[in-house]
């Protein structure tokens, strides 16, 4: 919330549900930009073609990485070469900055950095996004910002996890009359 407040721009987590990312809490600034999207939990975002799903594609498994994009190659048809050179960008980015970016995604003036979140115990793997109207998000915005922020904001959440104490559980009594 502090940081959707601080740049002025919708903070979302999501996971992967099929050939989409399910949206699980989305943060609009107090300001309320208004993206050309509605957005809410719950909603089904495409993976190859948002910074949610590029985040997570990044950070999955190799064999789930494998079969998710053949997967989306089938689905995507005539647009997946288009949608796969995205893919490949993001990985670099990924290795070069810690983050990835989507411009512009789903045909509409939206921008988007992503960050994955892989969470040990259980094994799941989320994705962290800030976005907004690709005039509010300059590329040098990201990178000298945006970016980074969101970077540390998920090495924040994922240090305090590994540091919380996991609750021990009471074995089960047996009642006896």
């Amino acid at each position: 919330e502090r940081l959707s407040r601080e740049i002025d721009l919708t903070v979302s987590l999501a996971t992967r549900d099929r050939l989409g990312m399910v949206v699980l809490e989305f943060i609009r600034p107090p300001h309320s930009v208004r993206l050309v999207t509605n957005i809410d939990a719950g909603t089904v975002l495409p993976i190859p073609s948002t910074s949610l799903g590029l985040a997570y594609l990044v950070a999955a498994p190799v064999k789930e990485r494998a079969q998710l994009l053949q997967a989306l190659s089938k689905r995507h048809g005539d647009d997946w070469p288009r949608l796969r050179q995205g893919v490949e960008k993001a990985h670099l980015e990924y290795q070069r900055h810690g983050y990835v970016l989507s411009q512009r995604s789903w045909e509409r003036d939206v921008t988007g950095v992503g960050v994955p979140l892989q969470v040990d115990s259980p094994k799941a793997l989320y994705a962290f996004h800030c976005a907004g109207p690709s005039a509010s998000v300059p590329l040098a915005r990201i990178r000298k910002d945006i970016g980074p922020r969101l970077v540390r904001m998920v090495d924040d959440i994922r240090v305090a996890m590994r540091s919380t104490q996991r609750p021990r559980l009471a074995p089960p009594q047996i009642h006896q009359p």
